[in-house]
């Protein structure tokens, strides 16, 4: 066994929106981040690209088949009527997304997704998925058959661990983006964790985005994902850049990593 301990610092999102692509870039430049997640039928997923060519950002498919806001809407690449709601927009919940889905379009769907980023010159380090799954392996089994080598192993999470795919391997994965917006807490919780990480291999999951008045845009005050849109999001930012997190790295010896160097099972 390795006694290094190994952080893979990942983020969700590139190309959703171009303060969310700065800040990807910035935290990648400047800060902690080592890899990040592009999706595909959004807005700002040209510059995405474009970035993570320029940056030689490790970067991996992103799964879309919802939309999170109610003002800042994308849908599907392909002509996929059981995803969408009747204007053509992906809809806000995975439940949702999933409870009218013919396979055939979903699969059609996130074919073109990965095609998007084919032909964009991006050579998908992983696959994730946006706001979730079906719940029942659909979403998996579908990405089988695409194949892994267009999609990469997937980043599996901790309630997906019983689905049969391949897969990167982590001795622990957590998300810093829903904790407290109180900024010394979230920094006193991330120091706790990086404190007591042991020797193997370890995802911490991260939404950047730059702190900017558009991210106030995507949905109205009130929306149930509100603190999504501005508030985590810079607040992870906040933790990526923090000179005192990245002094706690190199005192422990954690050996930053992309996602490519992390086992596969």
């Amino acid at each position: 066994m390795s006694e290094t301990i190994h952080l893979c610092i990942m983020s969700d999102d590139f190309g959703m929106h171009p303060a969310v692509n700065e800040g990807i870039a910035r935290a990648f430049s400047d800060g902690l981040l080592t890899d990040a997640n592009i999706m595909a039928p959004c807005p700002a997923f040209r510059e995405a690209a474009a970035i993570a060519r320029d940056q030689h950002l490790p970067t991996g498919f992103h799964a879309t088949l919802t939309c999170d806001w109610d003002r800042y809407r994308w849908g599907p690449l392909t002509h996929a009527p059981s995803l969408t709601t009747p204007d053509g927009y992906f809809k806000h919940l995975v439940a949702l997304a999933w409870s009218e889905a013919l396979e055939e379009e979903v699969r059609a769907e996130l074919t073109a997704q990965i095609e998007q980023l084919e032909a964009e010159g991006i050579h998908s380090t992983h696959s994730s998925y946006h706001m979730g799954t079906d719940g029942q392996g659909r979403l998996f089994s579908i990405l089988n058959q695409i194949g892994t080598q267009r999609v990469g192993p997937m980043r599996v999470e901790r309630s997906d661990e019983g689905v049969s795919i391949r897969r990167y391997c982590w001795d622990s994965l957590f998300f810093s983006s829903h904790w407290t917006l109180d900024y010394p807490r979230r920094k006193a919780r991330l120091k706790g964790l990086l404190g007591k990480m042991q020797p193997g291999y370890h995802l911490w999951m991260v939404h950047a985005a730059i702190d900017h008045p558009s991210l106030d845009e995507l949905c109205s005050p009130g929306f149930f994902a509100w603190n999504w849109a501005r508030s985590f999001r810079a607040a992870d930012m906040a933790l990526l850049l923090d000179p005192e997190i990245k002094a706690l790295i190199e005192e422990r010896g954690i050996r930053r990593i992309d996602v490519t160097q992390a086992p596969v099972g």
